[in-house]
């Protein structure tokens, strides 16, 4: 269901968590696997939804040695870092995404035009080398959005 239909997918894994613990993990998975796939609003509904469910179980099945305000605050803090996860995760793939177009595009060059002489042909190939490197670093691109 949740590989079909994400959005409802993840909406009754944040109720099935409001009920139980138990599924906390499928719900925060289900979470993520909104945030990859879909607009920030759409992703951002599903977290506060997420958020709600865990506040209400909360309420109604405390903690207690957890005095509830703490509890929010650690409920709230951990959907917030796994909505920056998604963020990181959703660029990186974009840049590889970027990075590997790149590749293709020089490649199918290269396999385009094999009589080029051996000068532009070693160069595509030194492109070709330099973007599967750069693809193959963990780093953001320069001039990357990414904060540090």
């Amino acid at each position: 269901m949740l590989l079909r239909w994400p959005v409802p997918g993840a909406l009754v894994l944040a109720v099935l968590a409001a009920l139980s613990p138990a599924a906390t993990p499928a719900a925060t998975y289900a979470t993520l696997h909104v945030a990859l796939r879909r607009p920030f609003a759409v992703a951002a509904a599903v977290g506060g939804a997420g958020v709600v469910a865990h506040l209400i179980r909360g309420l109604w099945r405390p903690i207690g040695s957890l005095p509830y305000f703490w509890w929010v605050v650690l409920v709230i803090v951990a959907e917030a870092r796994a909505a920056e996860r998604a963020s990181i995760a959703r660029e990186m793939h974009d840049v590889l995404a970027h990075r590997l177009s790149l590749l293709a595009t020089y490649a199918g060059a290269l396999e385009y035009r094999p009589d080029a002489p051996p000068e532009q042909l070693a160069r595509a190939a030194g492109v070709v080398r330099a973007s599967t490197h750069r693809a193959l670093s963990a780093g953001p691109p320069t001039g990357s959005r990414r904060r540090a």
